[in-house]
């Protein structure tokens, strides 16, 4: 039951993450396609100013890249496993190379 709890509460975690991160691009999509398509002088908006365009992509596009980076960090806070793997590489390279020659033996080797 803890399991299933923490398992909840991450995936919760970076689900929320990613909505934060990507809404701002889907929304600046929305916009440019809905622009491309006459659909904003229907509610009475020609069109878009191209500095709105411009800083709209520009922040969804750095969000999704900080969403790229938090993601390692959220794995690092919250579970234990992927901790000890890191460790595991970080201080043994050499292991690394034979999980590549043999990615199943990941448990055999980082216990």
């Amino acid at each position: 039951a803890v399991v299933s709890t923490q398992s909840t509460g991450t995936i919760a975690i970076f689900t929320a993450v990613f909505l934060l991160c990507y809404l701002p691009y889907f929304l600046m999509q929305l916009l440019l396609l809905s622009e491309l398509y006459g659909l904003l002088e229907i509610s009475g908006v020609i069109y878009l100013n191209p500095v709105v365009k411009w800083y709209g992509t520009l922040v969804s596009n750095c969000l999704m890249r900080v969403n790229a980076a938090l993601n390692p960090c959220l794995y690092l806070m919250r579970m234990p496993q992927y901790r000890r793997w890191l460790r595991a590489i970080c201080s043994h390279p050499r292991k690394c190379l034979s999980i590549l020659a043999n990615p199943r033996k990941v448990e055999e080797i980082f216990v």
